[in-house]
């Protein structure tokens, strides 16, 4: 709260926060599975978490004995940083380390995700290398688009963990199943991980797939019994999603939503764009009350960081410009965002933006277009190099799709050690690839649905640590 008090003495501000709610702290809840774990496997967990001894949450234990003691399919639907990983590793690595012939699929929608869950695996593995584990029965490979021809001949001969996407599968494993038949016929696990976004037109596909690879693995020479791991954002109805995108099962799969992890309470501020009347009244407020040198210099800098230059937010230049989303959704009408009662949400964001970087805070922005990326990225940075905060401009920077790989793996290491304090973005980042605890999210028109936009809130006040989101709306009925 004292952040959005501080946000409302600034002169540009012009009631534009029109409702705040609060989450409270939630402390940890801790569970003990009743699953008998390798001792190797818990030493290396151990070491992979940095803690001294390994410890469940009590969602974490309730899936871990679903998965390993029940042997049921599991989809786990907690908030975003609360371990649901940790359930897959412990499943796969507890069978691979008892089964020399046992395989796990791990698909992910995005080839980026599957990368930074590569890291994580190898870490493990190494750990578990150095606790006498032989590293050949520990092979883990990712398998993609980018994978090239004589590493993918390597994978097929000796992975036994594969990374892969929905896409790969329908175009390569699948069509060349008999290939693959080592992977297929060993199938102990297929992890499907963000499975809320498998949804549309897009889900639609990936039912067919994953009803593809079901009849590979549920063939008669399959080696035993395989199981679904499923990890989902918070959604409704997280069972029957599931059961719909994989079809009849024998059971139905335990859902697991009870969240143990702890929580440092969160605060949702919705807000609006002031109209032009309400703008124009607080500057002169301001002005009339403070006259004194240091409050001109106030205004001036908050006006450096908040003003933005008239050829990026035309109305005639914004509404012709060529809009590449990052999604399916149908872009809103430019000329109706910024309609002349009201201040441009666009603009609204890039002051909001530029004014929690100024004040240490550690935020990203997300936006539905790229084209809205770098238009607010440029903003920004112009707005901070006209104050006297012009050593931050550096630290903002943007992340979207069609960046090269390496650059984006340098993005991440980057906002993951706080070199980078604010990020203009597009959905690129709402799912859940490591980019370490963030302060504040802000969420640039509805992204399309409540589980997209608890997503993107949940990127802020991770790992126990307070976090504040900001919806800035357009001027659209959805909104």
């Amino acid at each position: 709260m004292e952040l959005v008090e501080a946000l409302k003495s600034e002169p540009w501000y012009a009631g534009q926060v029109v409702h705040v709610a609060q989450t409270p702290p939630r402390a940890a809840r801790y569970g003990v599975p009743i699953a008998d774990l390798d001792e190797r496997l818990r030493r290396a967990l151990a070491e992979l978490l940095s803690v001294q001894e390994l410890k469940f949450y009590s969602h974490q234990a309730e899936a871990v004995d679903a998965a390993i003691v029940d042997k049921r399919d599991v989809v786990i639907s907690t908030s975003t940083g609360s371990g649901k990983s940790l359930v897959y590793l412990v499943a796969v690595f507890q069978v691979l380390l008892h089964d020399v012939g046992a395989t796990a699929f791990m698909i992910f929608p995005t080839k980026a995700l599957a990368q930074d869950q590569l890291r994580t695996l190898r870490s493990l593995t190494q750990s578990l290398i150095k606790e006498g584990v032989a590293a050949q029965s520990l092979s883990v490979a990712c398998l993609d688009g980018d994978t090239p021809a004589s590493e993918r001949n390597r994978v097929r001969r000796e992975a036994r963990i594969v990374l892969t996407n929905p896409d790969m599968l329908h175009s390569h494993v699948l069509p060349r199943h008999l290939e693959y038949s080592r992977w297929i016929q060993g199938a102990r696990y297929i992890i499907l991980d963000e499975v809320h976004v498998y949804r549309g037109a897009f889900g639609a596909h990936v039912c067919g797939v994953l009803r593809r690879l079901r009849r590979l693995v549920e063939s008669p020479t399959a080696q035993q019994a395989f199981q679904f791991l499923a990890c989902s954002a918070t959604i409704a109805n997280p069972g029957q999603h599931l059961q719909r995108l994989l079809g009849p099962r024998r059971q139905m799969p335990v859902v697991v939503s009870c969240d143990g992890a702890p929580s440092g309470g969160h605060l949702y501020v919705l807000w609006n764009p002031a109209t032009m009347a309400q703008a124009t009244k607080a500057v002169n407020t301001e002005e009339k009350g403070d006259t004194t040198s240091e409050a001109k210099r106030r205004r001036k800098d908050c006006s450096n960081l908040v003003q933005a230059p008239k050829s990026a937010h035309d109305n005639q230049e914004l509404s012709n410009l060529a809009l590449s989303p990052d999604n399916t959704e149908d872009p809103i009408d430019a000329s109706d965002d910024l309609a002349p009662s009201r201040r441009s949400p666009i603009v609204e964001v890039a002051r909001l933006l530029a004014w929690l970087v100024s004040q240490d805070v550690s935020v990203l922005a997300f936006c539905k277009w790229r084209s809205l990326v770098e238009i607010i990225l440029q903003d920004v940075r112009q707005g901070l190099l006209a104050s006297n905060a012009a050593d931050l401009s550096d630290r903002v920077v943007s992340y979207r799709a069609g960046y090269p790989a390496d650059i984006r793996r340098k993005l991440e290491r980057d906002i993951f050690s706080r070199q980078v304090l604010g990020v203009t973005c597009t959905n690129a980042l709402e799912l859940g690839i490591d980019i370490g605890r963030l302060d504040c999210t802000i969420s640039l028109g509805f992204p399309g649905s409540i589980s997209s936009l608890r997503q993107q809130s949940g990127r802020a006040g991770r790992a126990g640590h307070a976090g504040i989101s900001f919806f800035v709306a357009f001027d659209d009925p959805t909104d």
